[in-house]
């Protein structure tokens, strides 16, 4: 029973692999042209790969159009024209560049350069110069408040707070009063 499953499994592989669609023949420089329109389509199965790309039955059927569109003497314009009229837009693997594509093909170069001397200018805002004395400005801090640098300002010896609170601390737990 095994043997004549696996004996049908074969003959079925060999037919089906022995009955493939042919393509319309073209000569070379027709064929040049088709590739190339393939490569300028999307496969209408999936719209992610393009259909010289993609082994559909239905990027097949838009290549054997292609050919058989170029056999009867279309231009490439005209090619990609009549697969436009088909199925929109949609089809051509890069947008026209025209009208509002036009603005969308040109946008990133004006906008690159202008974000790039944006972020330039914020980078040397926050490298402004250190005071001759070595200490930032309240201005040049600007996440820190005033009256927290100021009251670090007045504390100019740490010895000094250090034994003031020592003293303190003293005298609430101790009870010294000296």
């Amino acid at each position: 029973m095994n043997a004549l499953k696996f004996f049908i499994s074969v003959i079925i592989l060999v037919l089906s692999s022995s009955v493939q669609a042919q393509l319309p023949q073209l000569n070379p420089e027709q064929e040049k042209r088709a590739q190339a329109i393939d490569k300028r389509l999307m496969a209408p199965c999936c719209w992610a790969k393009t259909v010289a790309e993609d082994n559909s039955g239905m990027a097949f059927g838009v290549r054997e159009q292609v050919r058989t569109l170029i056999l009867a003497g279309k231009s490439n314009a005209e090619v990609l024209a009549y697969f436009e009229a088909e199925y929109g837009e949609k089809i051509l693997s890069s947008p026209k560049k025209e009208n509002f594509n036009l603005l969308l093909w040109i946008l990133p170069f004006i906008l690159m350069p202008l974000l790039m001397f944006g972020v330039y200018k914020i980078i040397l805002s926050w490298r402004k110069p250190v005071s001759s004395d070595g200490k930032k400005s309240a201005a040049q801090l600007p996440f820190i408040k005033e009256d927290v640098v100021s009251e670090h300002d007045k504390s100019k010896n740490k010895s000094e707070d250090y034994a003031k609170y020592a003293k303190q601390l003293d005298q609430e737990l101790y009870g010294d009063d000296t």
